[in-house]
């Protein structure tokens, strides 16, 4: 017969986690004792616990402590750093309530398959190629909708790739993405559309952030939600197809920059002078941005 504990739990505003995160005191926080408060409270620590029960007055949980992981602490810790991160942003207490419904899914999903919590990247990998075959199973059997399954494979894993420190990507090469694909009379799913905007502009502010704080070089790639974009100094600085014939030096599939003898034949020139003032001329203008923006940094 299973025992189960009573653990208290102590519950913290978003605004608290906000302000802690911020003071580098999150790190205070007893991650098996903790719960959040956005509109409603609600328990954070029960993750931890493969077996666990709710108890709803006075709000707290009983666990089994033999069912604890403590492998899932990190998990509990990146919640609240996501939490913090939202709030900074200046997203609702309903749409970060909301957030953390994607974690007790896929903690759920882990538990009614009696799977563990990855500890290391290799396992992740493993871990999300079957999390991703139980989601389009789902989703071709009508039990998940596709924006919501979408969202699920995007948050998760961003998570899992955030945790382990994964800038190879490693976790989800060749792992076939979920696709959103809207039809005419689809509803909007507000729930997937804000999990798919917090991910977005998530990586898109860190992203950037980065490049201008490391003083990072173009061409600079711009990796977010299904699709990646390099980034140049150019009129065109989002780099597309349709454009690519304002650019002949550049190569915006690879990032690359062309040679000369590429440019010619890549554009059918009659002689290397013109694809070498081409490729010059990039060259140039790619050289003086990149010393203009470290002179900029330099300055400030």
């Amino acid at each position: 017969m299973t025992s189960y504990k009573k653990v208290d739990i102590k519950f913290y505003t978003t605004d608290e986690i906000y302000h802690m995160e911020k003071n580098n005191t999150l790190k205070l926080i007893d991650l098996k004792k903790v719960g959040v408060t956005s509109n409603a409270n609600v328990i954070l620590s029960n993750l931890l616990y493969k077996k666990y029960q709710i108890i709803k007055k006075p709000y707290h949980i009983k666990v089994d402590s033999k069912s604890f992981d403590k492998n899932r602490l990190i998990l509990v810790k990146y919640i609240l750093e996501s939490i913090a991160l939202r709030k900074q942003k200046g997203n609702s207490e309903a749409t970060i309530r909301r957030f953390k419904k994607v974690f007790y899914h896929f903690i759920n999903w882990l538990d009614s398959n009696t799977l563990e919590f990855p500890i290391n990247k290799k396992e992740a990998r493993i871990i999300f190629y079957e999390y991703v075959f139980y989601l389009k199973s789902i989703m071709k059997t009508g039990e998940c909708a596709s924006s919501y399954t979408h969202s699920l494979f995007l948050v998760i894993s961003y998570m899992l790739k955030d945790i382990f420190e994964d800038k190879e990507d490693f976790i989800t090469a060749g792992i076939s993405p979920i696709v959103y694909k809207q039809g005419k009379k689809t509803e909007k799913n507000s729930e997937s559309e804000i999990i798919y905007s917090f991910n977005f502009y998530y990586h898109l502010f860190n992203q950037l952030s980065d490049f201008l704080i490391e003083e990072k070089q173009y061409p600079f790639l711009l990796k977010l939600p299904n699709q990646e974009l390099w980034i140049i100094p150019s009129k065109l600085w989002l780099k597309t197809e349709e454009s690519e014939y304002y650019l002949k030096s550049y190569d915006y599939k690879t990032g690359q920059i062309r040679s000369t003898n590429e440019i010619k034949e890549a554009y059918k020139f009659k002689d290397e002078k013109t694809a070498y003032d081409y490729r010059n001329s990039f060259m140039y203008k790619l050289h003086e941005n990149n010393i203009n923006s470290t002179f900029a940094h330099s300055k400030s």
